[in-house]
This record gives C-alpha cells, sequence and structure tokens, in this order.
C-alpha cells in the first residue's frame, strides 16, 4: 500500500518523467519535433534547425530576437494545456490519495486490512477509545440520576431555591414529606423546607436562633430562622385580615394569626428585629423586647 502510495505522488509531481513536455524542446516557427528531450532543453531554441541557421546562413542578433519571442507567442497555449492536464491529474491522485488513507485507517463501513494484526500505534488508540468509552460510561449514571430526579420533582429545575421564578397554586406548591415523618413541607416556589406546625409559644429574640438550631423535625436537624424575604413569601396577599394570611388550601397546622420573627437584623434600629404579622400580612419591625413566636425553616441562604 506504501508502495502505491509513493506511485502516485511521484505520478502526481511529474517527476520521474524524462521531460516535462516534449513538445516544446525542439521547436521553430511552427514547427515542432516531437522527440524526447531533457529539462535543460525548455525555452533554449535550437540553432542547428531552421529558421536558425540555414546552409550556413548566419542571422543577426535582431532576427534571432524576433524568432524567439514569435517562438515564446507559440509555444504559450501549449503550456497552459499542459498545465490544465497536470491540475486535473493531481486532483484525481488526491481522491485516489484520501480513499486510500480511509482503507488503511479503517474508515466507515470500511475493516482495515490489519485489524487482526493491529500495529503498536494501532493498539494505542484502541486502549484510549476503551478509555474515553470507561469515562462515558461512569458518568451515564451521574446524568441518568439527575434526570430522573428532575423528573421526581427534587431535581434543579425544580428546586427553585435560587430562582423563585414561579407561581403555583397551593395544591402545586406544597408538598408534605413522607421523609420527614410528614412533618415538613416543601415549598415548590422557593425551594424551601418549612415545619408543618410551627410552635405555637413565643420566644425571645436572644433564644430564637437558637431554638431552631436545636429542633430535629422529622428525625432531621439543619433548621434555622428564616430571612424577612423568606418568611414574607409565605404570605398570600389576597388574604384579608385577621387572616392567617396563607394561600388557601395551604398544608400548615396551627399557624397563628400572629407576628414571627425573621433572622433579618433591623439595620436603621438595633432594637428591632424585621417580622412579619401574619394577622394581616404586614412587614414589621418587632421590638426585641417582647416575645414573639418562631417558624423555623430548612435549606435556602443564612439569615444570619
Amino acid at each position: 500500500m506504501v508502495g502505491f502510495m509513493s506511485d502516485l505522488l511521484i505520478l502526481a509531481s511529474g517527476t520521474g518523467s524524462q521531460a516535462e513536455n516534449p513538445l516544446l524542446c525542439d521547436e521553430g516557427l511552427g514547427a515542432v519535433e516531437d522527440r524526447d528531450c531533457t529539462p535543460s532543453d525548455l525555452g533554449r531554441p535550437n540553432l542547428s534547425q531552421a529558421p536558425y541557421k540555414q546552409r550556413g546562413e548566419q542571422f543577426s542578433g535582431t532576427q534571432k530576437a524576433k524568432q524567439r519571442s514569435v517562438r515564446i507567442i507559440s509555444i504559450q497555449p501549449i503550456k497552459e494545456g499542459v498545465m490544465k492536464r497536470r491540475r486535473t491529474l493531481a486532483m484525481s491522485v488526491g481522491t485516489l490519495v484520501l480513499g486510500g488513507l480511509l482503507l488503511v485507517s479503517g474508515g466507515p463501513g470500511v475493516t482495515p486490512a490489519g485489524a487482526q494484526n493491529p500495529t503498536p500505534q494501532q493498539q494505542q488508540l484502541r486502549q484510549i477509545l476503551d478509555k474515553l468509552d470507561q469515562i462515558l460510561a461512569a458518568t451515564k449514571p451521574a446524568s441518568g440520576g439527575g434526570e430522573a430526579t428532575k423528573s421526581g420533582g427534587g431535581g434543579a429545575e425544580d428546586n427553585n431555591t435560587l430562582r423563585w421564578d414561579q407561581a403555583l397554586s397551593a395544591a402545586q406548591r406544597f408538598v408534605i414529606l413522607p421523609a420527614f415523618n410528614s412533618d415538613a413541607v416543601l415549598d415548590k416556589e422557593t425551594g424551601l423546607v418549612w415545619e408543618k406546625s410551627p410552635q405555637t409559644t413565643a420566644v425571645s429574640s436572644a433564644n430564637v436562633r437558637l431554638t431552631c438550631a436545636n429542633k430535629a423535625v422529622g428525625g432531621r436537624k439543619g433548621w434555622r430562622l428564616p430571612s424577612l424575604p423568606e418568611l414574607a413569601s409565605l404570605v398570600d396577599p389576597s388574604v384579608a385580615s385577621p387572616g392567617p394570611t396563607l394561600p388557601p388550601g395551604h398544608p400548615f397546622v396551627a399557624v397563628q394569626s400572629a407576628n414571627y420573627w425573621s433572622g433579618s437584623a433591623h439595620a436603621e434600629n438595633p432594637a428591632l428585629m424585621w417580622g412579619v404579622g401574619f394577622g394581616n400580612g404586614a412587614v414589621l419591625g418587632l421590638s426585641k423586647a417582647f416575645d414573639q413566636r418562631a417558624w423555623c425553616v430548612r435549606g435556602g441562604i443564612n439569615a444570619d
């Protein structure tokens, strides 16, 4: 195969031929002698033949120059034809070379000749391809699990903790979580997990964060005091006082029409903390001097 390719390349380059164009070696004014010649003969007038020398007749320099210019003009179309044929030949050879390379490399639908006895380079390439297949196979379960999680409601598409871009009805929005002994509720609008039944007793501002941190709702730790935007996200402005101003059909239990602490500090007045009044849905600055209720949350940002 290598010898065949070498012969094709030699044929395309034109080397190995005795002459580039035997018709251009020894012509006069339209008289062309068909014989073999060497490249050194090209473009050199043969002064031994007519019209340059006839029976010892000498030509002047001016006459020779004129005849040489006529000769160049006469052979120009021949040269153009030769170049055209050479370009066609090069394109044909290129097609053959490409087909040969595909045959050697085992292109689509072709079985390489050395498939039974692969070369060291082919063996190394096969090892690399096998390694890539192993890597792809190892990543498929992870992406497959991600798709399953997404369709099951726990993937990135359904976890909107950082998006908050949906407005769902209560039946679609809130999901009671059996994994938490049905003591917690997932809010699919925000991706947050809330206590299903917040405590009804009030707690001081000094102890409210510790109260949430010590909880183990549904057998899980990791609870905290919600930030002001998180707590306010539970309010349905369409529900009038006296509340509680939660979306109709919500699954929560024992929520009171009372004030609830948030974890957001009141920067303008250190004596206050931000909170939400679920009697009318208003955002309030709650005095730290009075106890208020706490509704703990899991996941999302840290309000501290």
